[in-house]
């Protein structure tokens, strides 16, 4: 009959899914962007099927009640980030993940919902975009728009453990965008650097808000779409590894065929991401590793400031940095599995 299970609890991005994310470590050295809505879902009511042949499924509600997986647009804060779109959030997730394993293969597809996430139809300059403000977060405004932000991922892998493996996956988002910093909702947060010659398109930007060399958005809802690839090979005690992922320039919402066909995007928005690994498999449970990575960002990316809904000044990125970077990180450690 399967079980059911109470609590904290994984979602199936995180249980069920890795064919490719296959590496040790952190910053750009993992495909930590493409897996970022893998997350412990408080409050969760989940239900896994026993397995019919080689077809398993499983399904889950989070209530969601500690009011901190707000999602939404360019804000698009890491799902347990404190504060988002409306900063007080507390509608339920819910998901399903599909698994066929037959043999040396397996094929994963796994959705993710977020319910009446809260977002902005208008953002920059001073319009009122957020509803905390100060250390105490205190509403002072509303979401003006609800929507059903939403993930989808479907990974295939082959793994034969004495010979080669490889993995593929696609991803779309709608509504999460990529990685931001907590906003406590200001959707006005997110400025572009001389938006036209970065490659965004003037009907995403508010012009009438433009100052000093930057312009912010005029979405609020924001997509992604992103695929990779790994590849790796079991030669006796060692196993090279290598991948791809790329990620698509955001787009300004859209159906989910709107996002496959790459429809409504801000140009210079999306990234590119390798990684190279070397593992020693000391034993069965431990091995010793080392492994290089870089992310490359589009123009318009590398030029985005992070601002509270004010005006940056003329040297803002200078003084602060943009909010993506490319940027490369190499590691050298051991990992062991208890």
């Amino acid at each position: 009959m399967g079980r059911v299970r109470i609590g904290n609890l994984s979602n199936t991005f995180r249980t069920n899914t890795g064919a490719v994310d296959i590496y040790n470590g952190a910053n750009a050295n993992v495909f930590g962007t493409y897996d970022r809505m893998l997350a412990v879902l408080p409050n969760n009511v989940k239900y896994d099927s026993p397995a019919w042949g080689d077809v398993s499924f499983s399904a889950y509600y989070s209530f969601n009640l500690d009011g901190n997986f707000n999602t939404g647009g360019a804000n698009g804060n890491g799902m347990d980030a404190a504060g988002d779109m409306n900063g007080a959030n507390n509608a339920g997730i819910y998901g399903f993940g599909i698994f066929y394993t037959p043999g040396n293969v397996s094929l994963t597809w796994n959705n993710q919902i977020y319910q009446n996430t809260g977002i902005y139809q208008t953002m920059g300059g001073s319009q009122p975009g957020g509803v905390g403000t100060g250390a105490n977060g205190g509403f002072l405004y509303t979401a003006n728009q609800g929507i059903n932000a939403y993930v989808s991922r479907l990974e295939l892998q082959y793994d034969d453990p004495d010979s080669w493996f490889a993995g593929v996956g696609g991803q779309i988002t709608q509504g999460l965008g990529y990685f931001s910093v907590p906003g406590n909702g200001n959707m006005n947060n997110y400025w572009i650097q001389n938006p036209s010659a970065n490659g965004v398109n003037s009907q995403y930007i508010n012009s009438a808000n433009c100052a000093n060399g930057y312009c912010p958005l005029n979405q609020a809802v924001l997509s992604t779409a992103e695929i990779g690839v790994s590849f790796g090979w079991h030669i006796d005690n060692w196993t090279p590894k290598i991948g791809y992922v790329y990620g698509s320039n955001l787009m300004a919402g859209g159906s989910p065929w709107d996002i496959i066909s790459g429809n409504n995007q801000l140009g210079g928005t999306g990234y590119q991401q390798a990684i190279a690994e070397l593992d020693w498999n000391i034993t069965p449970r431990t091995i010793a590793f080392v492994n290089y990575g870089q992310i490359w960002w589009g123009n318009a990316a590398q030029n985005t400031i992070m601002s509270d809904g004010t005006n940056p000044g003329a040297n803002a990125i200078a003084q602060s940095g943009s909010k993506w970077i490319n940027n490369g990180t190499a590691a050298v450690g051991f990992s062991h599995t208890f």
